[in-house]
C-alpha cells in the first residue's frame, strides 16, 4: 500500500524537541513498516488525537459502548474526553472501538495519504487537507502513516497548536452570535405560537359562520313560496347572506395570508435553530481542540528566541481589506520581511504590479478581496518571473500567519504555494 521501505525501529522524540512530550519511552512503538494503531502511540499523544480527530458525539458513543450508557449519562463533555484518552491506551476492547471509529471517520483522508512515500509527500498532503478544512482527517492520516518521522510529527503538531490559537478569536465571535441567535429564536418561537393560536381561533370562528350560512341557505331554498307579506323578510335574509358571503371571502383571504406568514416564521425559526446548532458544534469542537493542544505545547513558551523566519525577504500582499492591513503588516515585519502592498485594482492601476513583483520574494493575495484582472495579472507575472505566489482563501490575518509559518520550509524552487 505504501511504496517505500521502513527500518524496523521505534520512533522517539529527542530532548531537543521544540515541544517535549513526557519521557515515557518511545513515541510510537511499531517495529514493522505499517500504519500505526492508536495504542501504538505514547499516552502523551492520546489527548491530542482524541480531542482533534473525534467529534464529541462519536466519542460519547464509543465511551458509552465501553463503560455502559448509564455510566456516561450525566458526564460532561470534558469527562467523556478524559475517559476517551484513558481508553486509547488499551490495545483491545475500548481501544479497538476508538481505532475503528477513527478509521471509519477519516477513511477518505487515509486513502489520499496512501500515495505518500516520504515525509515531504506527507507534509504536502497535510497542507492540502488543512487548506480544504479537513484538519482532523489530515492529522490522523499523517500521524498514522509509516513514513512520518519525528521532525514531521513535531512540525504538524506545532501547526495544529497555532491553528487552535487563530480559531479562538473567531470562536469568541461565534459565541456572541450564538447568544443573539438564541434570543432571536425565543422571540420567533413566541411569535409563531401567538400566530398559530390566533389562526386556530379564526379558523374555528370561520367554520362556525360557514355552518350557520349553510343552514340559513338550506332553510331559504327549501321553504315554500313566501306570502307577499314576507317579501321584506326574504330580502333581508338575502342581504344578510350576501354580507356574510363577502365577510367569508375576506376571512378566507386573511387566513391564506396568515398561513403564508406562519410558514415564513417557521422557516426563519428553523434557519435560526440550524445556525445556533452550527455555532454550538463549532464552539464545542474548537474548545476541545484548544484544550487538548494546549496541554502538549507548554514547552514552546520557554523555547529560546530564533532568527526571524523571513529575515531579509520582501513580502508583497495584493488586495485585502483596509481594516486588516495594519495587523498583516505588523505580522510580516515581525517575521523579518519588508512589507509591500497593492490594493488589487481598487484605486491603484495594475500597471504598477510588474515593478512590485520584481522586488518581491513572495506574493500573496486573498481570493475573496481582489479584482479578477489583478489576480490573473499577478499569476501571469509571477510565473514569468519564477516568483512564488500564494492564493489565500480569505483576507483574514489567519491566512497570512499560516503562510508565514509555512514559508521557510516551502520557499526553495516553488512557484505556487497552497497556504
Amino acid at each position: 500500500m505504501f511504496p517505500h521501505a521502513q527500518p524496523k525501529t521505534v520512533l522517539r522524540l529527542d530532548a531537543s524537541a521544540a515541544f517535549a512530550f513526557p519521557a515515557r519511552g518511545p513515541l510510537v512503538n511499531v517495529a514493522e513498516p505499517r500504519r500505526r494503531k492508536l495504542w501504538d502511540f505514547s499516552t502523551s499523544l492520546h489527548c491530542s488525537i482524541v480531542g482533534t480527530c473525534l467529534t464529541l458525539p462519536a466519542l460519547r458513543k464509543v465511551v458509552g459502548k465501553s463503560i455502559g450508557p448509564a455510566a456516561i449519562a450525566n458526564q460532561s463533555d470534558h469527562e467523556i474526553h478524559k475517559e476517551g484518552v484513558r481508553l486509547a491506551s488499551t490495545a483491545g476492547g475500548a481501544g479497538k472501538l476508538l481505532q475503528k471509529a477513527l478509521e471509519a471517520e477519516h477513511a477518505a483522508a487515509i486513502r489520499r495519504f496512501e500515495s505518500a512515500a516520504t515525509p515531504a509527500d506527507i507534509l504536502t498532503l497535510w497542507r492540502e487537507s488543512r487548506a480544504m478544512g479537513d484538519v482532523a482527517g489530515g492529522y490522523w492520516a499523517a500521524l498514522t502513516h509509516p513514513a512520518t518521522d519525528t521532525t514531521l510529527l513535531k512540525q504538524i503538531f506545532g501547526e495544529i497548536h497555532m491553528l487552535s490559537h487563530l480559531v479562538g478569536a473567531a470562536n469568541r465571535a461565534d459565541i456572541r452570535r450564538l447568544a443573539d441567535l438564541e434570543q432571536e429564536n425565543v422571540r420567533l418561537s413566541e411569535k409563531v405560537e401567538r400566530q398559530e393560536s390566533r389562526l386556530r381561533s379564526m379558523v374555528t370562528e370561520r367554520d362556525a359562520r360557514i355552518m350557520r350560512l349553510q343552514a340559513m341557505l338550506a332553510e331559504t331554498t327549501s321553504a315554500a313560496p313566501a306570502p307577499t307579506d314576507r317579501d321584506g323578510e326574504v330580502e333581508e335574509l338575502r342581504a344578510l347572506v350576501a354580507s356574510l358571503s363577502s365577510k367569508l371571502d375576506r376571512e378566507s383571504a386573511r387566513r391564506t395570508k396568515l398561513e403564508t406568514q406562519q410558514a415564513n416564521l417557521r422557516a426563519e425559526t428553523q434557519t435560526a435553530r440550524e445556525e445556533r446548532d452550527t455555532a454550538v458544534d463549532a464552539k464545542d469542537r474548537l474548545a476541545e481542540e484548544l484544550a487538548a493542544l494546549e496541554d502538549y505545547m507548554q514547552a514552546d513558551a520557554s523555547a529560546p528566541a530564533t532568527q526571524p523566519l523571513l529575515s531579509g525577504q520582501t513580502f508583497l500582499y495584493v488586495g485585502g481589506r483596509a481594516h486588516t492591513l495594519a495587523a498583516i503588516k505588523e505580522a510580516v515585519s515581525a517575521a523579518g520581511a519588508l512589507f509591500l502592498h497593492h490594493d488589487g485594482g481598487l484605486d491603484e492601476a495594475t500597471s504598477l504590479l510588474p515593478s512590485l513583483i520584481g522586488r518581491a520574494d513572495v506574493v500573496a493575495f486573498p481570493v475573496d478581496c481582489i479584482s479578477h484582472n489583478a489576480m490573473f495579472t499577478v499569476k501571469r507575472l509571477c510565473k514569468q518571473a519564477q516568483k512564488p505566489f500564494v492564493p489565500l482563501p480569505s483576507s483574514s490575518l489567519a491566512g497570512v500567519l499560516r503562510l508565514l509559518k509555512a514559508w521557510p520550509a516551502l520557499r526553495p524552487n516553488t512557484v505556487a504555494i497552497d497556504a
